[in-house]
C-alpha cells in the first residue's frame, strides 16, 4: 500500500510540473503578443488565470475577472498603479518590475 501511495504523489509532482511549464508557456505567449492587450488578458481569463496586462511604463492597462477577485483595500489598481498595501510585498513587486526586461527596455 505505501508504493501506491508514493506513485500517486510521485504522479502529482510530474503533473504539476507539467502543468507549471504550459501555463508559464501560455503567460509568455499572451505576454509577448502584439496589438491590442485585451485578447491576452481574455484568453488566460478563459483559463481562469489572473492577468493583469502592464504597458512598458508599468501602467496597468487590463485586469480580467480571474485577477479583479484579488483586489481589496490592500492590493488594487490606483491610478493605473498596482498598489500593494503591505510594505514587504510593495518592495518584492518593486523589484520584480525593477528587473522586468520589458519594463526596462525602451526597444522592447
Amino acid at each position: 500500500m505505501l508504493g501506491v501511495n508514493s506513485d500517486v504523489r510521485q504522479l502529482g509532482i510530474e503533473e504539476e510540473h507539467i502543468l507549471t511549464s504550459f501555463t508559464r508557456r501560455l503567460l509568455e505567449i499572451a505576454a509577448s503578443a502584439r496589438g491590442p492587450v485585451t485578447p491576452a488578458t481574455s484568453m488566460l481569463n478563459s483559463m481562469r488565470l489572473p492577468a493583469i496586462a502592464l504597458d512598458r511604463r508599468g501602467f496597468v492597462v487590463d485586469v480580467n475577472t480571474a485577477a479583479a477577485v484579488v483586489f481589496d483595500d490592500d492590493v488594487k489598481v490606483k491610478g493605473k498603479r498596482l498598489f500593494v498595501r503591505d510594505l514587504e510585498a510593495r518592495a518584492v513587486l518593486k523589484a520584480s518590475l525593477d528587473s522586468s526586461p520589458a519594463l526596462s527596455d525602451p526597444s522592447l
